[in-house]
C-alpha cells in the first residue's frame, strides 16, 4: 500500500487519498446540486454502519456510508492555493469562513473516530479518520498533478474571477 497523508488542521484527521472514482456509487452523495463555480468541493461525514439516506462508498478498502448533506462545500471557501504537502506532493490549501469553521468544529468534535470524505468535482479524493476537532483550515493531498492542484485551487478560490 502506498504511503500517503491527508492533513486537515494540524493533523486532526488522518487518512489516505483515494485514486478510485465513484463508479460504485448509485447516487451523488453529499452534494445534491452543482454550484455556480465550475469546481465543486464537498466535505461530508461518513460512518461505518449502514444508515438510511446515507450513500455507500468504498475508499482504501473501507466501506463507508456518506451523510446526505455536506458539512462544507466550495461556497464556504475564503482562500485556496496550490502548494506541496510534507511529502513534496501537490496539494491544495483551503481556508474556510468562520461560520463554516464552527460547523466543522462542532461536527468533528462530536464524531471523533468516525470519518470525513472529501469530493472534488464528484471525485472521491480522500477518506480521513477524525482524530480531533477541526475548524477553518484544510490541506487536500491526493494523487493529482501540480497542474490539477493549481486548477482546483483556482476554481475553488472565490477571489479568482469565474
Amino acid at each position: 500500500m502506498r504511503a500517503c497523508l491527508i492533513t486537515l488542521c494540524l493533523f486532526a484527521l488522518s487518512g489516505c487519498a483515494s485514486d478510485r472514482r465513484r463508479d460504485d456509487i448509485s447516487q451523488r452523495p453529499c452534494c445534491a446540486s452543482k454550484a455556480s463555480r465550475t469546481t465543486t468541493l464537498c466535505i461530508c461525514l461518513a460512518i461505518a454502519e449502514p444508515t438510511d439516506n446515507y450513500t455507500l462508498v468504498t475508499c482504501d478498502d473501507r466501506t463507508l456510508y456518506v451523510a446526505p448533506a455536506p458539512i462544507l462545500t466550495e461556497r464556504d471557501v475564503l482562500f485556496a492555493e496550490a502548494r506541496h504537502d510534507q511529502l513534496g506532493r501537490p496539494c491544495v490549501l483551503v481556508t474556510f469562513s468562520d461560520t463554516a469553521g464552527k460547523r466543522m468544529a462542532t461536527t468533528t468534535r462530536a464524531n471523533i473516530g468516525r470519518h470525513l470524505v472529501i469530493f472534488v468535482d464528484d471525485e472521491l479524493m480522500s477518506c480521513v479518520t477524525i482524530q480531533s476537532s477541526v475548524s477553518t483550515r484544510a490541506q487536500i493531498s491526493g494523487d493529482f498533478t501540480e497542474q490539477r492542484a493549481r486548477d482546483i485551487a483556482i476554481a475553488l478560490d472565490p477571489r479568482t474571477p469565474s
